[in-house]
């Protein structure tokens, strides 16, 4: 989702329209964590480190 430019691509903008009327929903069990925005430092160290996690990490606003 992050490979198209200029920054949001149309990725990111056809998934929050999706995301906003309710036609895509996510899975909470499909997330290692979900962190707010303000945590997004917080959410970004679960990634660093021998014992670093392998999963998704959900940003939310």
């Amino acid at each position: 989702m992050s490979c198209s430019s200029p920054f949001p691509g149309e990725e990111w903008t056809e998934t929050a329209h999706f995301f906003a009327n309710g036609a895509l929903k996510y899975i909470p069990e499909m997330f290692h964590a979900v962190y707010g925005l303000r945590d997004v430092r917080e959410a970004f160290k679960e990634f660093e480190g021998e014992n670093s996690i392998k999963g998704r990490i959900l940003l939310t606003i």
